[in-house]
């Protein structure tokens, strides 16, 4: 395991990653929909980051990335929690069959 500063978010990922899926020379990933009301204006649950994580894990996305600020503030000055980055990650790896070989969480 090691961190992935990059982004401020906590990264779990392989120590020597092989090349994306299908020799793509570019990696790409998918954020997760993780505050308030942020899916089509409800809160995800863990059934919903689930199926986001095996859906993206099936159609070939390289990473899954989560932000770990644990609150925002929208422009009209409103905040909204999001779910704990730490936690959320450590599940998703349950989860997904190439979180530590060939995917990666961050």
């Amino acid at each position: 395991m090691q961190g992935d500063r990059s982004m401020g978010a906590p990264s779990i990922s392989s120590t020597s990653a092989p090349p994306s899926a299908g020799g793509r020379p570019l990696k790409v990933g998918v954020i997760l929909p993780v505050e308030e009301g942020e899916l089509a204006g409800v809160t995800a649950r863990w059934p919903d980051f689930a199926e986001f994580a095996r859906v993206a894990e099936d159609v070939g996305f390289d990473s899954l990335w989560v932000p770990d600020h644990l609150l925002y503030q929208d422009a009209a000055g409103n905040r909204h929690g999001i779910w704990e980055a730490w936690s959320l990650i450590s599940a998703l790896a349950v989860v997904t069959h190439h979180a530590a070989q060939e995917r990666r969480l961050g």
